[in-house]
């Protein structure tokens, strides 16, 4: 069988009319079709916008998750850190307490060596060694009121009758 009589059996059956009408629904048809895949492909990617944002979305709990932990974890140290600062307060308020407490026995020392060795009119040299010393750690403290003046007469009396 040729061409021609293929060609004849498969389409010698169609009239005319009937090719018209196949060819205007095909003109009609392609562009619903073209504007049907340009929707499919919209709707795609809307898809696939929507499944990263769910996934997104889906992640921000556990951002959500880990915000709070870090946030505890720093309210915890900072707790900590007001209660070690309250603890050193509360040594440093101590401290001050025993450091004016050592100032006033060492100002009571110097006052008394100075009412001891001034009836005598004089200071051996090891007590004016001692008072020396007993000053220098008062001043240290901080001290420096009326053992000042003392110690400042002491130091020029004779270490000798």
């Amino acid at each position: 069988m040729d061409n021609q009589t293929a060609f004849l059996q498969l389409f010698g059956q169609i009239r005319v009319t009937d090719l018209l009408i196949f060819i205007l629904a095909a003109g009609y048809i392609i562009p619903q079709l073209k504007k049907l895949y340009v929707w499919l492909r919209s709707w795609l990617r809307a898809t696939e916008n929507r499944e990263q944002a769910i996934g997104n979305a889906e992640k921000l709990g556990d951002y959500h998750q880990q915000s709070i932990q870090i946030r505890n974890g720093l309210q915890k140290q900072i707790d900590e850190i007001k209660s070690d600062l309250a603890t050193i307060k509360d040594y440093h308020r101590e401290n001050e307490a025993v450091k004016l407490g050592i100032q006033a026995i060492l100002r009571e020392s110097i006052v008394s060596n100075y009412n001891k060795y001034k009836d005598r009119g004089y200071i051996p040299i090891y007590a004016r060694e001692s008072v020396k010393k007993i000053y220098e750690a008062y001043t240290d403290l901080g001290g420096n009121d009326v053992a000042h003046d003392l110690y400042y007469k002491i130091r020029h009396w004779h270490t000798h009758p």
